[in-house]
């Protein structure tokens, strides 16, 4: 196992903002994991690649536990097992040379399997579990067991335990047809904001979008700080300065309790935010 002490948080940020965490550890098996979740339970902090995370300033004293060295991948026929800390983008591309479709809504997406799985992130349509066959899952007891039936929401799995693996059930298609899709699926990402970022703040209430109830309510261009609502999609932050966690916590506020008084709708946070 590999033991990290006093880490840089803002390393793990999209938006690069953070505090430090005392000590962070890196699993390499599910023996060591189970072991981990075990000792400390709901006082760990699980992140993958940590990309759609904001973390509080000061120094973080709960324990970190980071998916990344769970990387193992395997593919047999059209079942794809994928362990938490493989990148999406990974995942993506063994599906692909593999001939196999059911993968490509991660396309572009940064981040691991883990929480991608934990958030139900895609790009486009489809939905990841559509394909999910199986989770291994570790109980905040350190117990294992297996799931087989979801009931995800919008970016959201409704999981609570500690994701490990994932065996998907994908589906044959052709080079061409694999092509034509990513080919959608890049302009889509092309026509998303530049710049550093946590990609989409708030999620989308039901039969609107964050980004136009941010827009109407007068936020793009806004500025805290280092932190400027896009011009482009008024739903991302873009990092223009020296961001602080101040400065996230104040737009998020002032863009919540505006969208709230102009169209009685609570704007409910997409990106992870962890407190020292």
């Amino acid at each position: 196992m590999i033991i990290n002490k006093n880490m840089d948080l803002t390393l793990l940020s999209g938006l690069k903002i953070g505090g430090s965490a005392e000590i962070v550890y890196y699993p390499e098996d599910k023996r060591e994991m189970i072991e981990l979740i075990a000792e400390f339970g709901a006082d760990a902090v699980i992140i993958g690649g940590g990309t759609n995370t904001v973390f509080s300033s000061g120094a973080h004293t709960k324990p970190f536990i980071m998916t990344t060295a769970l990387n193992e991948i395997r593919s047999s026929g059209n079942s794809l097992y994928l362990q938490a800390g493989v990148l999406a983008a990974q995942a993506v591309d063994t599906a692909r040379r593999s001939g196999l479709k059911g993968m490509e809504c991660l396309w572009g997406i940064p981040g691991t399997m883990g929480g991608a799985i934990r958030g139900n992130a895609s790009i486009g349509s489809d939905s990841l579990f559509s394909h999910l066959k199986e989770l291994s899952l570790i109980s905040l007891e350190g117990c294992e067991y297996q799931m087989e039936e979801f009931t995800p929401r919008y970016r959201d799995s409704g999981i609570k335990d500690v994701i490990f693996s994932a065996e998907f059930e994908l589906e044959n298609w052709s080079e061409s047809a694999s092509a034509a899709v990513i080919e959608e699926l890049k302009a889509i990402r092309a026509a998303q904001p530049k710049g550093v970022s946590c990609g989409s703040v708030f999620k989308n209430p039901e039969g609107k979008t964050a980004g136009y109830l941010i827009d109407k309510a007068g936020f793009k261009g806004r500025s805290w700080g280092g932190l400027t609502v896009s011009k482009e999609h008024a739903n991302w932050f873009i990092r223009t300065g020296d961001a602080v966690f101040e400065d996230f916590e104040n737009g998020v506020s002032e863009i919540r309790n505006e969208v709230l008084a102009l169209f009685d709708i609570e704007l409910e946070l997409e990106i992870k935010v962890y407190y020292a």
